[in-house]
């Protein structure tokens, strides 16, 4: 139920997690599944989860009706989508990337009459294509039944086939009350699943262990159909046996990460055991590879030496998540902290030996305190050795693994049962032992709409993402937005925004530096706004546009006439919808809108010419902030945490930072209560009035950084903790390179390549510049100097659809 105890501002935390699958089946190298029959005569239905591995083979096999008949991952041109095989053809793709190793995929194959139609995470995919078909028995995994072919690499859960049913994704799944795909109890009759149906939960207990067949028999399906398992390994885990195949709690509604392939590696890095295993040839530099979640509160996970070590492998915590190749992280202090094989402990800044020496087959296990910053390292469950990060060492860390010269080393984050029991108060890395996000649904604080004018259109006309002319897209602010951007996507039209403070009638271009304009044709309305006469800015007839909504504080009633210090005018400040004041700065205020929950202000000020101080009511450091004179030219200068006080970008210029802080921050950073601006900038002109936007990194809901580039179309991987809707990149330093804006709704599937740029009035370039959105972040997909030109540095700010996980939050899926 909805916790309403603050209202409509903030939604209480809630736990529909969905019904809980409780194991998944290994497939990592020769395993196959072979079933008793041939595919269905007529139509069926095929529903699968999938979380998928790096493995020998580009083409991955699903489901076979026939050698090389069959619904495979296949790869092209980098991309790997989901195929329907007929022969030599491979014909239209079924679906967009499937890109993501760090969360689960719901894929659901529907064929009707001999097409196949495909739904990923409740989500209909626009490929269709004629349907496999074969007289051999069905096999999953591999490309063959009698031998291995094209074979499968990750992990499986859930898997059903029904006999003579066309039905949908919503039979198997739903999407729960924080819009979070998640399964369903599934209750099919025997009826159902058919003759040559099926049902498979991997459960290795079952009396024909993990190829049970548990749908129920009786009319339709007289007999259970056993599938045969071949090459898993089953032997049950013990002190001489650190993992096998099989159980594995690593499940759709248990989500425990693996070591992360998108994260640019050496070309020597070799995955193995379904990432869980790497090994590294390279003996020049180790290649340092992170998990995919950061570590909060204790955390413990098991690493078993796979070859007799020396020196490496070395493992143990890095500092950053999107560490890139070269020397720079491996011989500085700060980047690794790890243990050696012979028991050293070290950051290339001190060096502590344990004498706790390794050789093959033993297990080093870890016990991390993120709050003591304390690291607990054991051998074969022995003594403690613990040490404290150095000082040095700020940021959030993340499980690391160094390799060379082939040791190699296999991990347990959990996926499976530990060998030894952890210390009192530790978890796994399951997401779902992250803390519980505030924010569940990114949608209820900040969506993008996309909405197409007809021929003729009719006025006044509200978009709000509900379907047709109304547009598409998720807000769900049961509110209005207070920050609206729009921009033509078709066409060179200029950039607009509106926000509540300045009101409906008062518009800006943020891609020019022109003072605010009047306009009589918008108005905000509830999640979205209405638009009464055309206008080409906003609402033209045959053109398509784009439009990004933030929620705020709502929109104030009144203006402040007090002087700074003291408390405002009732009304002039809201915050989470109500009255407020902030008795704070040097600089008055005219009217604030606050959203503490998700991180968002906007502030209206006059400018002093001297240095001074405003209000931003957030109660956090901000990490972001826009400003603009709005009643007369004015630049929009912006002040990002990850370049400083003592630099600037601009919204409107494609230039990258220049040294102007302390004109316009006065060198000085913002505090939990203050953003400091200076005596010479732009943002501060005397008797001018200004706007700024200011928003604070929000865990699992926005985040703003920075990352290198390193011009390969295998780009960059940044870690956010959170599935985005919205990222904005900019060069930092390098070449000059615009604003380029993604979001979840111009691109539904990976790879995105809809861009847009915030400093121009261009129209939106549909190829190159690709980025994939994933479960965790975003990934670099092209080479170019919009996003990941080599030896630049990008800025980003992004927002969420959903967190990565957390406690009583289903883990995001994968896209």
């Amino acid at each position: 139920m909805e916790n309403i105890v603050q209202g409509q501002w903030f939604r209480g935390p809630s736990a529909d997690l969905g019904h809980e699958i409780s194991q998944s089946v290994r497939f990592q190298g020769p395993q196959r599944m072979v079933g008793p029959d041939a595919m269905p005569t007529g139509n069926f239905t095929v529903s699968f989860w999938y979380k998928r591995a790096i493995g020998p083979n580009s083409t991955q096999t699903f489901l076979m009706f026939a050698p090389n008949q069959a619904y495979q991952l296949y790869e092209t041109s980098g991309v790997y989508r989901i195929y329907s095989r007929r022969g030599s053809s491979v014909g239209t793709a079924l679906t967009g990337g499937i890109d993501d190793h760090a969360a689960w995929y719901h894929i659901v194959l529907v064929n009707t009459s001999g097409t196949t139609t495909c739904y990923v995470n409740g989500v209909l995919q626009s490929g269709t294509e004629s349907t496999p078909s074969g007289s051999s028995v069905m096999t999953i995994g591999s490309n063959g039944n009698s031998y291995q072919d094209d074979r499968l690499s990750g992990y499986l859960a859930e898997f059903n086939l029904l006999d003579g049913q066309t039905l949908a994704a919503t039979d198997f799944g739903r999407f729960n009350e924080d819009n979070i795909w998640v399964p369903k109890e599934l209750s099919f009759t025997s009826a159902q699943y058919g003759d040559r149906g099926f049902r498979l939960t991997f459960d290795s207990t079952q009396s024909s262990g993990i190829g049970t067949d548990s749908a129920p028999t009786g009319t339709g399906h007289s007999a259970a159909n056993n599938f045969t398992g071949t090459d898993f390994e089953t032997t049950a885990l013990s002190n001489s046996n650190f993992d096998n195949d099989i159980d594995y709690l690593d499940t759709p509604t248990n989500n425990v990460p693996t070591w992360n392939p998108l994260i640019k590696t050496e070309t020597s890095t070799v995955f193995g055991d379904a990432n869980l295993e790497i090994i590294d040839s390279n003996g020049n530099y180790p290649n340092v590879m992170p998990g995919t979640a950061i570590l909060r509160g204790k955390s413990y996970w098991e690493i078993e030496y796979a070859n007799a070590p020396s020196g490496y492998p070395y493992l143990g915590l890095a500092t950053d998540i999107d560490i890139t190749n070269g020397g720079s992280w491996y011989s500085g202090t700060n980047k690794i902290f790890f243990i050696q094989s012979g028991g050293n402990v070290n950051n290339f800044a001190d060096n502590t030996t344990t004498n706790a020496n390794a050789s093959a087959g033993d297990i080093r296990s870890f016990a991390y305190d993120n709050d003591t910053r304390q690291i607990q390292f054991r051998l074969n469950n022995g003594t403690a050795f613990t040490r404290t990060l150095p000082t040095g060492y700020t940021g959030d860390v993340v499980p690391m693994m160094a390799d060379a010269l082939s040791k190699g080393a296999r991990v347990n984050f959990g996926n499976r049962p530990f060998r030894y029991t952890p210390p009192s108060g530790y978890k796994s890395l399951a997401v779902s032992n992250l803390p519980e996000p505030t924010i569940k649904n990114g949608e209820k604080h900040f969506g993008a709409l996309t909405y197409a004018a007809p021929a003729s259109p009719s006025y006044p006309i509200t978009i709000n993402g509900s379907g047709g002319n109304n547009g598409t897209g998720n807000l769900d602010f049961d509110a209005q937005p207070d920050l609206v951007w729009i921009k033509m996507r078709n066409g060179t039209e200029n950039h607009i925004v509106f926000d509540s403070l300045r009101g409906a009638g008062k518009s800006l271009r943020p891609d020019e530096n022109i003072a605010e304009s009047n306009r009589t044709n918008f108005a905000f309305a509830t999640d979205g706004f209405t638009i009464s006469a055309a206008d080409g800015e906003t609402y033209q007839q045959n053109d398509s546009y784009a439009a990004w909504c933030w929620k705020a504080g709502g929109a104030p009633t009144a203006t402040n006439d007090n002087a700074a210090g003291a408390a405002q005018d009732a009304g002039s400040v809201k915050v989470n919808g109500s009255d407020s004041s902030f008795a704070q700065g040097t600089i008055a205020v005219k009217k604030m809108s606050v959203n503490t929950t998700a991180g968002f202000s906007i502030v209206q000020y006059e400018g002093t010419g001297s240095a001074g101080s405003i209000p931003h009511g957030l109660g956090k450091i901000p990490k972001f902030a826009i400003f603009k004179r709005h009643d007369g030219t004015g630049d929009w200068d912006c002040y990002h945490a990850s370049i400083g006080n003592t630099k600037i970008v601009k919204l409107n210029e494609s230039t990258s930072q220049s040294a102007d802080g302390v004109a316009y921050y006065n060198n000085t950073s913002p505090t939990s209560t203050l953003f400091t601006i200076g005596a010479g900038g732009a943002n501060n002109t005397t008797g001018e009035d200004m706007i700024a936007y200011i928003w604070t990194d929000i865990e699992g809901f926005s985040k703003f950084g920075e990352y290198s580039g390193n011009g390969n179309a295998d780009g960059q991987f940044v870690y956010l903790g959170f599935k985005p809707a919205f990222v904005m990149v900019k060069t930092k330093s390098g070449a000059n390179g615009s604003w380029s804006i993604y979001d979840n709704v111009r691109s539904t599937s990976n790879p995105n390549t809809n861009t847009l740029v915030a400093d121009g009035q261009a129209a939106q370039v549909t190829s190159g510049n690709d980025m994939n959105f994933l479960s965790n972040g975003f990934k670099c997909r092209d080479n170019g100097s919009i996003n990941n030109g080599s030896g630049n540095v990008y800025l980003y700010m992004a927002f969420a659809e959903h967190p990565f996980g957390g406690k009583n939050t289903p883990p995001a899926t994968a896209r």
